[in-house]
């Protein structure tokens, strides 16, 4: 939903840029010898920010403590699992497209990008626990001949790590939506398709963790209640550590990893606003 020029703007380098490249031309106006040092100033503070994790880590984590997954026991009873997984007998698991490659060379498994391969695992690890729940995979089709949609993809890479898809019933795709918000409402044409037919039932919505509140925002506003089991976890706690944002000595030296993940949760909280007002 966020269009290519805001996504551009909101890139944490491209603002350093403009900053940089507003010091050096302030710095050839002769009456302007004073705010070039301030832009010069004020880039070698962004580039601290986003280079280091104390701002990155922190954003990040507001977005991923939002919602946890479900069906999930610390202690490793299996039964009370399976007696929770009841209550979301016969749900949809929405998995919403993170990216895939075409290379006929490839598996499925291996053709997913990073974030889809961990959306799906947790959706068949819902699909395995939940009595009669239904995989509902999400993804566009590029306009290059020959190419499969990621749905495809993802009902592919499903049955290699072992799910059971031999009954069409099991599952659904969603090969036309490019994004969140589309993603969504292909769902609901879905649903209104299936309304005569099939009961309510239960949603859950399987994203990475960092996405999901802007993903149950859509799906709300599409006029669902959702349930949500992130995956992908960027911010995760050290067993021995009783806190998630912790920060040692090696944190305050600058490091490019950090940047990629600034930019990825400005535009989460960009696309709520968007959400929000269009």
């Amino acid at each position: 939903m966020v269009s290519t020029i805001v996504k551009f703007f909101i890139d944490p380098v491209t603002i350093f840029l403009i900053l940089v490249a507003a010091g050096f031309l302030l710095r050839t106006r002769k009456h302007s010898s004073g705010y070039w040092k301030t832009c010069f100033w004020f880039a070698a503070i962004w580039f601290y920010i986003i280079t280091t994790p104390f701002v990155p880590d922190t954003m990040v984590y507001q977005l991923e403590k939002q919602f946890n997954p479900i069906l999930v026991q610390p202690d490793g009873n299996m039964n009370k699992v399976l007696s929770e997984a009841e209550q979301y007998r016969g749900a949809d698991i929405v998995v919403l497209g993170a990216g895939h490659d075409s290379d006929p060379r490839l598996p499925a498994t291996s053709s997913l990008e990073k974030n889809s391969i961990l959306r799906l695992t947790e959706a068949i690890r819902l699909y395995r626990l939940i009595p009669d729940s239904r995989l509902v995979l999400a993804g566009y089709h590029d306009d290059r001949e020959g190419a499969r949609s990621q749905a495809e993809m993802y009902a592919e890479a499903a049955m290699e790590l072992g799910a059971d898809l031999g009954d069409r019933s099991r599952y659904a795709l969603l090969p036309g939506a490019s994004d969140t918000w589309e993603e969504s409402g292909a769902y609901k044409n879905l649903r209104d398709a299936e309304r005569e037919a099939t009961q309510e039932k239960r949603v859950i919505v399987v994203t990475n963790a960092m996405h999901m509140p802007r993903a149950i925002a859509g799906f709300r506003q599409r006029g669902f209640d959702p349930v949500a089991s992130p995956a992908g976890y960027e911010i995760k706690k050290d067993g021995n550590n009783e806190s998630f944002l912790s920060f040692g000595f090696g944190d305050f030296l600058p490091s490019s990893e950090h940047t990629g993940r600034l930019k990825s949760a400005i535009k989460e909280y960009t696309g709520r606003v968007e959400l929000w007002f269009f």
